[in-house]
């Protein structure tokens, strides 16, 4: 086993939050690539579910925000 450590920083920005991932660099860089890989697939993944389940953000409105909402 290898040890690696994973830095996340999120930052409202308005509607939004950005997250940033840093990844020390592991034992090769063959090894930080697929590494950087792996991630990257897993947060395009987690970019689809958030999609999904927020439907709203699809409809162009925000909970509380549409001009139908009480």
């Amino acid at each position: 086993p290898y040890q690696s450590n994973i830095a996340v920083d999120f930052s409202a920005r308005g509607d939004t939050v950005r997250m940033v991932v840093t990844l020390d660099p592991m034992h090769t860089d063959e090894f930080s690539q697929m590494q950087k890989e792996g991630f990257t697939s897993q947060l395009t993944k987690l970019d689809e579910l958030a999609i999904q389940l927020a439907p709203w953000r699809q409809a162009g409105s925000r909970p509380g925000k549409d001009s139908n909402a009480a």
